[in-house]
């Protein structure tokens, strides 16, 4: 725009620019970090929608057991909650690849959720929590599920950062009971914090979605 408006004659052809490559933040490093390990596992990135149908939240998910926040006017299809968990609308994505007759329906997504947190009196914080999480679908079982989440924490250095990762039995809606785990990262004196879950759907999952 500054040559254009100022003449492209004026600018001078003989004088060295200074570049140097953009440096990425933390933030956009984990994301590509966990996503070029998804990608090199085979899986397809995919973007779906953060406002769902009541359907779809119908289950507590792993990051919190808080009520889904409700958006008025609906955005279309009836869906007005902002979602808690990437899961179910991915496996929405997924159904509608098998409905389309669609080869690949393993998926991957890295956006945030949407947990509701209740907030003392005086307190200037958000009530609402905004995660940003790796999420994957796919077709095979829990220990495919397990090496996936391995391979992305392994490409962000979680256990080389002195960190030592946990896995242990969990319950949650979305899976089948006895088939689900959390990863907690246990660093230092404090208390380990989870940082991932794996499962199997559960059966009503499934079906609701269309999936067998």
């Amino acid at each position: 725009e500054i040559g254009r408006s100022e003449g492209y004659e004026r600018v001078p052809e003989d004088h060295p620019i200074t570049a140097r490559p953009v440096e990425l933040s933390p933030r956009e490093a984990t994301i590509r970090g966990a996503s070029g390990a998804l990608e090199a596992a085979g899986l397809c990135e995919a973007l779906t929608r953060s406002v769902v149908s009541a359907r779809l939240e119908a289950w507590t998910g792993p990051w919190g057991g808080a009520a889904p926040l409700v958006v008025q006017p609906a955005r279309g299809r009836g869906a007005d909650r902002l979602r808690r968990t990437l899961l179910p609308s991915l496996l929405e994505a997924r159904a509608g690849n098998v409905a389309a007759a669609a080869p690949h329906g393993d998926l991957f997504e890295v956006a945030r959720a949407y947990v509701a947190r209740s907030t003392a009196a005086g307190d200037h914080e958000s009530p609402v929590e905004e995660p940003l999480l790796a999420a994957v679908v796919t077709g095979g079982g829990f220990f495919a599920a397990k090496g996936l989440a391995e391979a992305v924490l392994d490409r962000l250095g979680v256990a080389r950062a002195g960190g030592t990762v946990r896995c242990q039995p969990m319950e949650c809606d979305l899976f089948i009971r006895g088939r689900a785990a959390e990863l907690s990262l246990e660093r230092g004196a404090g208390p380990p914090g989870r940082i991932a879950v794996i499962g199997e759907f559960a059966s009503g999952v499934l079906e609701a979605v269309g999936l067998s």
